[in-house]
């Protein structure tokens, strides 16, 4: 018996090394796969079972790559759960904030991928995302799915019809490193759902940023440069919040465009392109009485300048501008030193600040001059020192309300005082850090008022202003053929032209001593990447000397006036018979030495030359400019190089800072439109012209044999108030023939926020209008036209009236009022959503 048991022991202990042997050897052969995909999760289905629990399905498209081994059985592996029988990899559910939802591991074959199931039990929430876990135990690898939206009875919904976003400049910020930041709006963000900027956490993150929403938006400049992106966006509104940041010393873009990009239904909406705005920048001074001689009053009688008294920090009152306890008029000089406003800078606004030293009141007619000078001197005490310095030709009245003693609000704040400084900062001699001097007077003595000098409360001058200046410089003019050509002149006689190309040939300004030849010049610069409009600050050509050349020189320079200029040819005249700009300027170089290339070889300032051409109707960006360079000094001249790499440079110092604003068409909303018949002077009947497409008739209903007042109203106008407005007009579709002479009279209404017109009786013709007025004349229309004989005359002013008002505002209304006595002649627009009258708005 004993011997059995040995024997039985024996053979145990063989299978299980044996079997020790096999599983060890099961594990060393055991493939590992570390470069499988993660696997693709999608929500399949759900179920309801019979206790109303919930049963949502998952599967994985792509489980054909995940090998069948992976799930072969693993005995000798660590049970999953409570699952003993279990195989060599572990499939886990997690939802979105990585709960364990749950388990499998008795998979036998990939395909088994596609029948991942969890419950969600009745009045338990769903959650939104799940994703899984593929654990390879036998070589410890974890593939992890994406997130996986849950499936439920509300399918994804996508926009493919949405409009592009209208995108502007709505400001900027500087930091506190000297960074600026560009605020963007998109004006019609309205127009895109919510559901756009929901929570995407099943969605791959976008860059660093992991809680993401399903909408990417991105910002680029006009080159298509990114500049920024945001992908954690709530809401429709938060499009209204885009930014961008310049680092300091960098130049801006000149635009820039936003692409909303829906990744749940991969749809792309892509912006117009937005000018890059200038938001005025603010100066505002020390008090003037810092330092001693910046605050003087001088005695008046009649026309004989009196003493001055300078008055000082110790604190004397400034009396604006009487002194009743002397029974003196006087006039009061205020210098504001150290003003870090660059030369040509536009002045937006302009005030003082006055404190009020003692109770004054009456009315009072004060009036404020500058000084005529680029940098005004302290005062002195000596007679006339105020009266006798040049004034600026602007001049701005004000009349403070009653003053008490200690206020400093509103009524001590002078009126806009921007034309002043304007003129004194446009100066060519004003420079940053120079002085301003106020010159104040009145006449309704004794009426004044008093205001404190001391140095904490003292007058303090604050200007808002713009100082966008672009700089464009052109390649150097030979870099194609036919850039410059020399012109021989004999007597009247155009000579022959001959180009030089950029193998080297020199440019001679403008004779050429070895032949014995006068010539004019033509020097042209292509792709002269400088906006329509745009105000040129500084415009300059930069030569380099080619020999020694010296002698007086007056060299004369004007432009070819045209939108786009030519190549030259080798034909007679071609530089001479070239019509030329009204503006010319002389440029008296110095001495030349070879190879010389700084200011004796730099121009005079060409900018009004530039501006003539890039201001002409046709001028547009990358369009070409030629100059054309004469002389009378013969043979006196300067030689220029003309290579590749050195020949004239043309440099543009510009400002461009236009914003568009095109509104829908006026019939997109009702009452938007009317037409008004006018019987003599009785205001008659109005009828509005809602979406239904009927037309307008300017200003003739012939059908109906009555003439009639047209009003024309633009919602939503994303204007500031007091926006300088470049051009603006508006821009009809013609509805059917049209013919004969018709004289059609344009106002605005004048008012904050123009209402809805309604059909009553005179609600065109009652409504106030504006001072100004702008005459069209149309030519004859044809059915469908929209072209420029459907547009407007230009009615910036009328525009500009309105936004002027005191209580416009981004966001109100704009109304026209069209009237005409040339019955039966009109012209007829469409009223239609698509092809309705649209109004067009360029501003700064």
């Amino acid at each position: 018996m004993k011997v059995c048991l040995r024997r039985f022991s024996v053979v145990a202990l063989f299978l299980l090394l044996v079997s020790s042997f096999f599983s060890a050897h099961q594990i060393a052969r055991a493939t590992c796969f570390p470069d499988l995909p993660s696997p693709d999760l999608v929500c399949s289905g759900s179920e309801i079972d019979n206790r109303n629990n919930t049963h949502y399905l998952l599967e994985v498209p792509n489980s054909i790559i995940f090998p069948d081994e992976l799930f072969e059985d693993a005995p000798h592996l660590p049970p999953c759960g409570a699952t003993s029988n279990s195989a060599r990899t572990w499939v886990t559910v997690f939802d979105n904030n990585d709960n364990r939802l749950n388990g499998f591991c008795v998979f036998d074959e990939s395909d088994d991928l596609n029948t991942i199931r969890f419950v969600v039990p009745q009045g338990t929430i769903a959650p939104q995302f799940v994703y899984i876990t593929i654990h390879d135990r036998e070589c410890d690898i974890v593939y992890t799915s994406n997130l996986a939206r849950i499936c439920t009875d509300q399918e994804i919904t996508c926009h493919p019809d949405l409009p592009s976003p209208e995108l502007i400049c709505a400001g900027k910020e500087i930091d506190n490193q000297n960074n600026t930041d560009y605020l963007l709006k998109v004006t019609n963000s309205i127009v895109f759902p919510d559901e756009l900027f929901e929570d995407a956490p099943h969605l791959p993150p976008c860059e660093i940023n992991t809680n993401s929403s399903r909408t990417w938006i991105e910002v680029f400049d006009n080159r298509d440069n990114r500049l920024n992106g945001f992908c954690a966006f709530d809401e429709s509104d938060d499009l209204n919040t885009i930014r961008f940041v310049v680092t300091q010393g960098a130049t801006p873009p000149q635009s820039v465009y936003i692409v909303i990009h829906d990744r749940e239904c991969d749809i792309e909406y892509t912006s117009n392109h937005a000018t890059v705005c200038q938001i005025p920048e603010q100066f505002a001074s020390e008090p003037s009485v810092a330092r001693e001689g910046n605050v003087a009053e001088e005695d008046i009688t009649v026309t004989i300048p009196g003493p001055v008294e300078t008055l000082g920090s110790a604190g004397s009152d400034i009396e604006l501008t009487s002194d009743p306890g002397e029974g003196k008029q006087q006039m009061v000089g205020i210098r504001f030193p150290n003003i870090f406003v660059p030369q040509g800078a536009t002045i937006r606004n302009a005030y003082i600040q006055f404190e009020s030293d003692e109770n004054s009141n009456g009315p009072a007619a004060i009036i404020f001059q500058g000084e005529a000078t680029d940098n005004a001197s302290p005062f002195q005490e000596l007679d006339g020192d105020v009266s006798n310095r040049l004034r600026t030709t602007a001049s701005i009245g004000w009349n403070p309300g009653n003053w008490n003693t200690g206020d400093k609000g509103g009524k001590q704040k002078t009126s806009n005082l921007a034309s002043i400084v304007d003129e004194i900062v446009s100066r060519p001699g004003w420079a940053q850090g120079n002085a301003i001097v106020f010159i104040v007077s009145s006449n309704d003595f004794p009426n004044h008022r008093t205001a404190e000098n001391g140095e904490n409360n003292g007058p303090v001058l604050t200007i808002e202003f713009e100082n966008s200046i672009s700089t464009f410089s052109s390649e150097p003019a030979v870099a194609r053929e036919g850039n410059v050509a020399e012109e021989d002149i004999t007597v009247t006689i155009p000579g022959p032209v001959e180009t030089l190309e950029s193998a080297g040939s020199d440019i001679e300004l403008t004779s050429d001593a070895q032949e014995g030849k006068q010539q004019m010049i033509g020097i042209r610069f292509p792709n002269i990447l400088v906006p329509q409009d745009a105000t040129i600050r500084n415009a300059y050509i930069q030569f380099e000397s080619d020999e020694n050349s010296n002698g007086p020189a007056t060299i004369i320079f004007h432009g070819e006036a045209t939108d786009n200029a030519n190549l030259f040819q080798e034909l007679d005249g071609d530089v001479s018979n070239r019509l030329r700009t009204t503006v010319s300027i002389d440029w008296d170089p110095g001495n030349w030495n070879t190879g010389d290339k700084g200011g004796e070889q730099k121009t005079s300032n060409l900018a009004s030359i530039v501006d003539e051409i890039v201001s002409r109707p046709g001028w547009a960006q990358g369009n070409a400019i030629a100059f054309i360079v004469s002389s009378n000094d013969f043979p006196n001249h300067r030689t220029a190089e003309n290579g590749g790499s050195n020949g004239p440079v043309l440099t543009i110092e510009y400002e461009s800072n236009i914003s568009i604003f095109s509104s829908e068409p006026a019939v997109a909303r009702e009452g938007n439109v009317a037409e008004e018949n006018i019987t003599v002077t009785i205001p008659g009947p109005v009828e509005t012209l809602g979406s239904a497409g009927s037309d307008i008739e300017l200003t003739s209903d012939t059908q109906e044999g009555k003439q009639q007042m047209v009003g024309i109203r633009f919602p939503n106008m994303d204007i500031p108030n007091g926006a300088t407005i470049v051009d603006a007009f508006i821009q009809f579709e013609s509805d059917e023939n049209q013919n004969g002479p018709v004289n059609i009279t344009i106002y605005g209404e004048a008012s904050d926020n123009a209402n809805l017109f309604q059909e009553i009786d005179g609600d065109v013709s009652n409504r106030l209008k504006t001072s100004m007025f702008v005459d069209w004349r149309p030519d004859d229309w044809s059915v469908g036209d929209a072209g420029n004989k459907q547009r407007t005359p230009d009615l910036t002013a009328i525009a500009q009236e309105v936004v002027n008002r005191q209580g416009w505002g981004t966001g109100n209304a704009m109304a026209f009022i069209f009237s005409s006595s040339n019955f039966p002649n009109h012209r007829t627009a469409e009223n239609g959503k698509s092809n309705g009258p649209a109004l067009i708005i360029n501003y700064r």
